[in-house]
């Protein structure tokens, strides 16, 4: 039962792996490999990029943070980033029980005018 209240948000159809998807904030997506099945559900998205009308001191960065289950092993509080300092222990991608998960992006870019939209992130799991 609790796998049902963690995942609850579910979209519609289970999609394949290496094709891209797209999640909002508390959106969860299903993927079957063979006899695996992936749930990832996304928690938050954190975008501080410099909005692309306005001239920054720093470019900033877009972290997300999510949690998977492979199979009912769960994986909790996983981040990606993407335009990430290199001084900061994220990256695009990572690897969790041999699938590579990718951040490919988060739309929309910021723009001063669109600072209260609400953000996707765009995401593919091999």
């Amino acid at each position: 039962m609790l796998v049902l209240s963690l995942f609850a948000c579910k979209k519609e159809s289970v999609l394949k792996l290496n094709n891209e998807f797209s999640l909002k904030k508390g959106e969860t997506v299903s993927l079957k490999d063979g006899k695996s099945y992936i749930n990832l559900k996304l928690l938050e998205i954190n975008d501080s990029r410099c909005p692309k009308d306005v001239v920054c001191v720093r470019a900033g960065e877009a972290i997300v943070k999510f949690d998977m289950e492979i199979n009912n092993k769960k994986y909790t509080n996983k981040e990606l980033c993407i335009q990430c300092d290199s001084q900061l222990p994220i990256t695009s991608n990572i690897t969790i029980d041999n699938y590579n998960i990718s951040l490919t992006a988060v739309n929309p870019y910021p723009e001063s005018s669109n600072n209260r939209v609400e953000k996707s992130a765009i995401m593919v799991i091999k």
